[in-house]
């Protein structure tokens, strides 16, 4: 498990203190984590996993199914 101490985490804005999801960005990795469960556990992210995740949620599914 990565060590995370002293990331700056950022919570998201649609979710209420308790319930959100928050991330922390550095150089090579991107880390997400529930807010309700700040100590874990949380997933880790490549840049590149990461940009392929939000491309993906940007895409329209394929309608060829």
């Amino acid at each position: 498990m990565a060590n995370v101490d002293g990331l700056d985490w950022r919570r998201s804005p649609y979710g209420d203190s308790a319930d959100g999801v928050e991330v922390a960005i550095t150089d090579s990795q991107i880390y997400l984590r529930s807010s309700a469960s700040p100590e874990g556990p949380w997933l880790t992210f490549s840049r590149a996993e990461w940009a392929a995740f939000l491309r993906g949620l940007k895409e329209p599914p394929d309608s060829a199914g």
